[in-house]
């Protein structure tokens, strides 16, 4: 699931892999995950600009950062919260908390508990201290499939009693599914997994009915969306308006893609891009990952030597969690992929007011309750360009300016006084 981690084993031996998660078989993982040419091409382009090393990198810190890293015992627990309701794959997590509900909407892209990532440094946390009763969308991992829990699939209509939902078998009791007789009635429909998904089946089959559950059960919610997720809760409290969503707050979310340095590599792209992404189920974590990489290389390698030289032991706790996050990747499912890097990233439709989803146009425009719009000052990959057209479009947001980046407006030592607190102030007003 997409709040918890995926790679345990890798996460409790770093060693494993001799070298740090973050940085480990970069290239033998954009290379190895596709094999294409225009990936081969790109990443020769990329090893001729990293020619120029910049005079801040030093390769002995790197490397003093890597180790540290794979020397590393430590593992924060994930708090497993329990499912409120399910549609899918996708679940409403219960995170606890009295008081106005508030349901938090990640990204598709990364596992969502970086917004509950580390004690002091959790949206989640803040907000239940705050008095709200905070719910949780998880969107489940696409890569999942019936042959990982031992059972068979088939599309075939199963009675209550054969059904069996492997992500409600506790962890320890799968392994004696692993095998199972040849003739075994075990059957979960591949819908259960709902791999492959696009964006209106995301917003309109598995979001929306998630929110009138919570509705249903404590009122009108406040929704949060971050980053991808912002644009999918947006689109779902213009369709639903105020009998479910009675505020709606977007934190580091695009509009304007032209203005986002994706928008020209998906344009050049394309021709070689969308036949591949369109024939694929999944497209894998690695590869989001890797492109993440080739945005901003040398990046990840400051983070790393900043790792090494890392003084206060509870920081380097928090920084070994966040490295954790960031090399615990999750597949995409194929078609939302090619809507978001062509139809958002390469076309634009957002913007533009194309963007259809159950036959509705979604535009700022048209939302029927009161908007927050927390726009990132520093960050690379949701741009501050990019998110103005927010305001613009939409009639009263409450804009509020934050000096982070994209991590960093979630769980970084900012993160509090330029997010948490604006945006639980305003939730509360």
């Amino acid at each position: 699931m997409s709040w918890q981690y995926g790679q345990p084993r890798a996460l409790h031996n770093r060693r494993s892999s001799g070298q740090g998660r973050p940085l480990a078989a970069m290239t033998a993982a954009v290379l190895g995950a596709v094999q294409k040419p225009f990936v081969e091409q790109g990443f020769k382009e990329l090893l001729r600009s990293m020619e120029n090393v910049p005079g801040d990198i030093d390769w002995g810190a790197f490397q003093a950062g890597v180790a540290r890293y794979g020397a590393q015992e430590f593992v924060h627990p994930r708090e497993d919260y329990p499912v409120l309701a399910r549609e899918g794959r996708v679940v409403l997590r219960d995170a606890g908390g009295e008081g106005t509900p508030v349901v938090l909407v990640p990204s598709m892209v990364n596992r969502g508990y970086v917004l509950d990532l580390y004690p002091g440094q959790s949206l989640v946390g803040y907000l239940r201290a705050q008095g709200f009763k905070v719910l949780l969308v998880d969107w489940g991992d696409p890569g999942e499939r019936c042959s990982e829990f031992g059972v068979r699939c088939s599309d075939e209509a199963v009675s209550p009693e054969q059904f069996v939902d492997p992500l409600r078998v506790p962890t320890g009791e799968r392994q004696g599914m692993a095998s199972p007789p040849p003739n075994s009635e075990f059957r979960i429909p591949n819908s259960a997994f709902d791999a492959p998904l696009g964006l209106e089946e995301v917003i309109v089959r598995r979001l929306e009915p998630l929110l009138r559950v919570a509705a249903d059960k404590f009122g009108p919610v406040g929704l949060v969306g971050y980053c991808m997720g912002g644009l999918l809760a947006l689109a779902a409290a213009v369709r639903l308006g105020p009998e479910v969503v009675g505020k709606l707050a977007l934190a580091a979310t695009p509009w304007d893609f032209q203005q986002t340095a994706s928008a020209a590599h998906m344009q050049q792209g394309r021709v070689m891009l969308e036949p591949w992404v369109g024939g694929m189920q999944v497209l894998p974590g690695e590869v989001m990952a890797q492109y993440f990489w080739m945005l901003d290389p040398w990046g990840p390698i400051r983070r790393v030597m900043a790792y090494g030289r890392e003084a206060d032991a509870e920081r380097l706790k928090f920084l070994t969690v966040l490295e954790d996050w960031l090399a615990d990747g999750l597949g995409l499912d194929g078609p939302v992929a090619g809507e978001m890097l062509f139809d958002w990233y390469a076309d634009n439709r957002a913007l533009k007011g194309e963007w259809m989803v159950g036959g509705k146009a979604i535009r700022p425009g048209d939302l029927a309750v009161p908007l927050w719009v927390c726009i990132t000052q520093k960050d690379m990959l949701v741009p501050t360009a990019s998110s103005l057209p927010l305001i613009g479009q939409a009639r009263g947001a409450q804009v509020v300016m934050a000096d982070t980046g994209h991590v960093g407006l979630v769980c970084g030592r900012k993160a509090e006084r330029a997010f948490y607190g604006p945006l639980a102030g305003w939730l509360k007003g």
